[in-house]
């Protein structure tokens, strides 16, 4: 990711919700490999450690949080830990699970 870094995030932070897989680990990759710190956050905490570690082996930088985003106090728990790491808030990237309605029988 460093090499191929554009930087169109260098100095940025983004917390990504779903990192774990699919989209929000995409998004997550994405973002470090544009220069963003990422602070990387899924129910699935071992998805998520294997997320932050594909990052960093790139040459990204993030860290990795078990939460599920659609728990409030999981959000309030992401919020203030990175603003405990010196963020302003930048960038927010939530990947939110759609159910779709079943037809009625």
């Amino acid at each position: 990711m460093a090499n191929t870094a554009l930087g169109r995030l260098a100095g940025k932070r983004a917390i990504v919700t779903g990192a774990g897989s699919g989209i929000g680990r995409a998004s997550a990759q994405l973002f470090a490999a544009e220069g963003a710190r990422v602070l990387a956050a899924d129910t699935n905490a071992t998805a998520v450690a294997e997320t932050v570690a594909a990052i960093s082996k790139a040459g990204g930088t993030a860290q990795a949080a078990e939460a599920d985003a659609g728990a409030e106090d999981h959000v309030k728990s992401l919020v203030a830990r990175a603003r405990g790491l010196g963020w302003a808030r930048r960038i927010l990237r939530k990947r939110r699970h759609q159910r779709r309605p079943r037809p009625a029988l």
